[in-house]
């Protein structure tokens, strides 16, 4: 039901200055983080590479699961081009029948799909193999029309979560701030 494409091993990709070099960003874990919440305008210092090794990269619209985190995302356009490591693989349905929204919130909140996803995990082990998710089961799908529905609830539902808690970080940040301009002010007094 899932043709699984394994990434590029980081440590094959070699820097090189030949005039056939380009320079690719490596896909991280914030990255998927940004796209699973749908955030567009997120900038963070990605780390990038100048090669001209052949690299596997993603593409907006692809699915990716983190093979250490256990969760999936769909790529945004801000990361297309980006360099898919050996820690994601691409999860590709073999037909059109399901839709990718709906595949990412099945592999991140379905309670069948998480205990298969899991139970190969192991507790001691986090990161699962690819032969697990090539022989993944998944649950009789509803209609494609259901699908996306339910795919477009599941991010709206995570982006809200995403903001809400970037914003109590912000707040907890300018909160430290007063505090410590506060403490400054006190001890210049003494």
């Amino acid at each position: 039901m899932l043709l699984v494409e394994s990434g590029t091993m980081q440590a094959r990709i070699t820097e090189d200055s030949s005039p056939k070099a380009k320079r690719y960003f490596y896909y991280s874990r914030e990255d998927l983080d940004r796209d699973l919440a749908r955030m567009h305008d997120d900038k963070t210092d990605t780390k990038s590479v100048v090669t001209s090794f052949e690299v596997k990269t993603l593409n907006e619209g692809d699915v990716v699961f983190s093979l250490t985190s256990n969760t999936a995302a769909i790529v945004q356009k801000e990361r297309d081009g980006y360099i898919l490591t050996q820690n994601f693989v691409r999860l590709k349905p073999d037909s059109g029948d399901l839709d990718p929204g709906y595949l990412v919130y099945l592999l991140n909140e379905d309670s069948k799909v998480r205990k298969q996803i899991m139970s190969e995990a192991g507790i001691s082990v986090n990161r699962i193999n690819v032969s697990l998710l090539e022989r993944l089961k998944l649950p009789p799908l509803p209609s494609i029309k259901r699908q996306k529905l339910i795919g477009d609830l599941y991010f709206s539902v995570k982006k809200r979560r995403y903001l809400q808690e970037r914003k109590a970080d912000l707040e907890q940040f300018a909160l430290l701030q007063v505090l410590k301009e506060a403490n400054m002010n006190d001890q210049v007094k003494k």
